[in-house]
């Protein structure tokens, strides 16, 4: 790609030549449109959902009884904090 721009300076005589396209290219606006809806899709149970965090307290309780593998479970899939 620099080679690209380099060929460009040197057939342009000196004259400055953009670095960055003046408009995204399709395959950019393609991608960044996927991240967005993937990232949406994966973040919306996490807004829709009505559960609290853990307390510290409930932690060490998790860690004391023996069940802290479930306690991360629950974590993880209802979307921490």
């Amino acid at each position: 790609m620099l080679s690209y721009y380099r060929e460009q300076l040197i057939t342009s005589g000196g004259a400055a030549v953009a670095a960055v396209p003046a408009t995204p290219s399709s395959d950019f606006v393609l991608v960044m449109t996927a991240l967005l809806v993937a990232t949406s899709a994966w973040m919306l149970p996490m807004m829709i959902s009505n559960s609290d965090p853990f307390t510290a307290q409930e932690w060490m309780w998790a860690i004391q009884g023996g069940y802290l593998d479930d306690m991360i479970g629950h974590y993880f899939r209802n979307g921490g904090l």
